[in-house]
């Protein structure tokens, strides 16, 4: 098996769901497999998705609609594990990343990926994106991020040890740390879960997963074919609706265990190349404090006392109370 695709979905409306798997069942590759992780918890939508698989075993003639298999979570525990499942499940040399919203923007998306590696000598393969916008915003200081979906780094980048690599690959600005768009070595990111602990998580996944594996890896290449259609849609962190539920609050809230086990693992084996890679992740864990404190104006009015409890849980009272007297002395 060359390629795992992956594709976890929760409440995936059904019309995008079905494009997504149309565009995977058509890839021109052979050695294919279509792994999909429901992450529903409700038995509706579960059945939705497995009515949708099943059509597709039944009814496509596309060379892999019979190559799609289902895992479903049982209950909803966040993409972070949605993601970990269908790399433990996978079977290829690489795995891909298709969020189930988004779509291969050509049947020779895979093909041409994997040709790019040689037969597998990169620890990542890094292909173009088409951003759609869908009703959402991208904040001020995510900006730079989604210029790299369209322009990530070109060519080839290979040194000698995982810690000078990390150090470029995350400090940069050059290369695109979004989790999809690029094919990963299985074995690069089965290495890099021995070292995540599971965690409920729902957002500043990319960034979980980008780091653990930089520091297994050692080898990237960068093409420039636009192969990934990226629908920025109304998500959990991009849509502007009122928060009403301290439910979603809480996984709004997540990121904080992300940055726990980064900044764990940055104590329990430094990077002998300096602090460069410690000085980014702090400054990342900033914008996501920062990004909540704003937040918490969104949280409907009666849910905000209980809210602001669970936000200093979260991340640590000091934090909170700095970032929130830098907000009021900006103002």
């Amino acid at each position: 098996m060359k390629v795992s695709v992956i594709i976890p979905t929760y409440c995936t409306p059904e019309e995008k769901l079905r494009r997504c798997l149309e565009s995977a069942v058509c890839q021109t590759l052979p050695e294919l497999e279509i792994i999909v992780v429901d992450d529903n918890a409700e038995r509706a939508p579960q059945k939705a998705v497995e009515k949708i698989i099943r059509s597709f075993k039944k009814e496509s003639k596309a060379v892999h609609a019979g190559d799609i298999r289902c895992v479903c979570h049982g209950r909803n525990l966040g993409l972070a594990a949605a993601r970990r499942t269908g790399v433990e499940e996978a079977a290829g040399v690489y795995v891909t990343m298709l969020d189930s919203d988004d779509e291969f923007r050509t049947p020779d998306a895979c093909r041409t990926a994997y040709d790019a590696s040689c037969g597998g000598m990169y620890d990542f393969v890094q292909f173009c994106a088409e951003p759609r916008r869908e009703g959402a915003y991208i904040l001020e200081k995510n900006k730079d991020a989604y210029r790299l979906i369209e322009h990530p780094f070109q060519g080839e980048c290979r040194l000698s040890s995982s810690d000078a690599f990390a150090e470029r690959f995350l400090t940069s600005g050059e290369f695109c740390l979004f989790l999809w768009g690029k094919l990963i070595k299985r074995e690069t990111f089965t290495k890099a879960l021995e070292r995540i602990p599971v965690m409920d998580c729902f957002m500043a996944e990319d960034l979980l997963y980008s780091y653990f594996t930089a520091r297994e890896s050692f080898s990237y290449i960068g093409i420039p074919d636009i192969l990934y259609s990226y629908n920025l849609g109304n998500g959990i962190s991009t849509s502007s609706d009122m928060i009403t539920t301290l439910d979603r609050w809480e996984k709004l809230c997540s990121p904080a265990l992300v940055f726990t086990a980064v900044m764990y693992d940055l104590n329990e084996r430094p990077s002998p190349a300096g602090a460069a890679i410690y000085k980014y992740m702090r400054k990342s864990m900033t914008h996501f404090v920062v990004h909540n404190c704003m937040l918490l104006n969104r949280v409907q009015p009666e849910l905000r006392g209980k809210a602001h409890e669970i936000l200093e849980e979260a991340w640590g009272p000091d934090i909170i109370h700095e970032a929130e007297t830098n907000l009021r002395e900006k103002k």
